[in-house]
């Protein structure tokens, strides 16, 4: 006989609740819990949830040098292997895979062991959520406003949120959508004004906004320039939000911005300055408890002062094809998967995790934190990052208090981000005439219901390139070259290619940059060469 199980989706920070129909360790549907916050809708990713429990690809036994190991093998080696390094060339890493509880008692196991050196790792741009906080939000704050404010493709990446706006504009009709972005999208259908922007720039022309509702002393003649907006458009929003409740949405996807902290910064600098403004920052889950990134610790790991990396995330370093050659500079590399990754006899040793839908414990959202239940059967053979970290054993020395977020970016760093991307030039070979920037619909989310393996372009260069659309073309950057088919698209800019980065080679194609203030890996848009097959 089935049963319904309830959890919270973890694939964004909106932590909408969910069901599973279930039978046994069978997963039969994804059910709709009506009486929840969400009201039972989904996305297409917490549609894709019993796809991804049940996935073929899912990993449920350890591998060790290439070659199956049982659990107690796995972790016995782990044990014998962190001895042979010492204590300050072992870093330990975790992501938002993990639950509060998880983070807490890693954190914990970490100090315990001696281990000096603790990191987090983000996907995308949402590291820039970790530098500073917004206040929890209701449903009823968002769906009781004059205006939604949204950067980026918001109802494409995590279209829940479409409809909490939806609600707002049918209960006021003087409702208004103001959508910043380089490109047409699903959302920008949708806005009584589209702020379109030169690609890369959205996080200047909210800085500009933030300014000038401030009215503090900026040179907007400047902005306009490098943003490709005139000046009356500052004062044209302005009447639109200000003195009015409503919220700002702020939708960062990998490689679409060449600054998203200042994206960030300026959203709670206006949410400041606004009173009635209610700023939410939406996509991925960001890691809970915040020590140092990942990405500070990459001149230990080339220079060989690190010498073993340790993961308990499931996404991490998967999701970042880029982070290969940094980690063969390792002697010994760890690592969760929740999937069997491509590449996976590479690293010593790979531990199946279990997903988050199968975990019990906290996690953060917009919303606060919220309880993913554990009631779906976890998949047999796998571990959560917390069981793996008991079974290891050891001292476990309790930290006193995790950091929640890194202190938000002050005044003079923001303006600095500010005055730099001005000035900003983006690198650009000879030949290479195309600004390559990223989307990350939920549709494409870990290529389960699209592969999303094209490359969208202006009706313009598709004519200059003599391609049609769904025809081949190559793409090379400096990263390497991926062969993609052609969506030609009106609201494209020209000389703007836009793929997706679900799919794992178009994300292969954008440099891995650090952010020099703050550490934090990024990818932005990169200058690329396209041509016809």
């Amino acid at each position: 006989m089935s049963k319904t199980t309830r959890t919270v989706c973890p694939f964004c920070n909106l932590g909408c609740e969910l069901g599973f129909e279930v039978k046994g360790r069978d997963i039969r549907r994804v059910d709709y819990v009506s009486d929840s916050r969400n009201e039972g809708s989904l996305c297409p990713k917490g549609n894709a949830a019993a796809e991804i429990a049940n996935h073929r690809k899912r990993l449920y036994h350890p591998i060790i040098k290439g070659e199956q190991a049982s659990l107690a093998e796995a972790i016995g080696y782990l044990r014998q292997r962190l001895t042979d390094f010492k204590p300050d060339e072992v870093l330990v890493v975790y992501d938002a895979s993990l639950t509060c509880e998880e983070a807490a008692l890693l954190a914990a196991w970490t100090r315990g062991a001696g281990y000096e050196n603790l990191a987090y790792v983000t996907l995308g741009p949402e590291s820039a959520f970790l530098y500073g906080k917004s206040p929890a939000t209701s449903v009823e704050k968002i769906t009781t406003g004059e205006y939604a404010f949204i950067v980026g493709d918001a109802f494409g990446q995590d279209s829940v949120i479409s409809g909490y706006l939806g609600k707002a504009k049918g209960d006021n009709r003087k409702f208004r959508y103001i959508v910043v972005d380089a490109f047409e999208t699903n959302t920008s259908h949708f806005a009584h004004r589209f702020v379109q922007v030169k690609a890369g720039y959205e996080g200047l022309f909210l800085y500009g906004l933030y300014k000038h509702i401030a009215s503090d002393k900026v040179d907007l003649e400047s902005i306009t320039e490098a943003c490709g907006v005139e000046v009356s458009t500052f004062e044209a929003v302005a009447l639109m939000i200000r003195n009015k409740d409503g919220v700002l949405v702020n939708a960062p996807s990998r490689g679409r911005s060449f600054d998203p902290f200042l994206t960030h910064a300026a959203a709670l600098g206006l949410a400041g300055v606004l009173e009635q403004m209610r700023y939410l920052p939406l996509g991925r889950r960001v890691p809970s408890g915040v020590r140092s990134s990942f990405y500070s610790y990459l001149p230990m790991l080339m220079g060989g002062r690190i010498k073993a990396v340790v993961s308990f995330g499931a996404y991490f370093p998967w999701g970042q094809p880029q982070l290969k050659p940094v980690l063969r500079k390792a002697e010994f590399v760890a690592a969760g998967a929740l999937f069997i990754p491509d590449g996976r006899f590479e690293l010593e040793l790979v531990l199946p995790m279990t997903a988050e839908l199968e975990k019990q414990g906290s996690i953060l959202t917009l919303f606060g934190d919220a309880e993913l239940t554990g009631e779906l059967p976890p998949l047999s053979g796998s571990l959560p990052a917390g069981e793996y970290i008991r079974r290891l054993g050891g001292t476990v020395k309790p930290v006193e208090s995790l950091v929640g977020n890194h202190e938000a970016l002050d005044d003079a760093a923001i303006d600095e981000r500010a005055e730099a991307l001005v000035s900003y030039k983006a690198k650009r070979r000879r030949g290479r005439d195309y600004l390559l920037v990223g989307t990350q619909s939920a549709i494409g989310f870990l290529s389960i219901f699209a592969e999303e393996a094209w490359v969208k372009l202006s009706p313009e260069d598709a004519s200059s390139l003599g391609v049609k659309d769904k025809e081949e073309v190559g793409i090379e950057t400096e990263q390497g070259e991926a062969w993609l088919s052609t969506r030609i698209q009106p609201g494209i800019p020209s000389g703007v290619a836009v793929v997706s980065t679900n799919h794992q080679p178009s994300l292969a194609l954008f440099e891995l940059g650090t952010d020099s203030a703050t550490g934090e890996g990024l990818l932005k848009p990169s200058w690329s060469r396209i041509w016809k097959r």
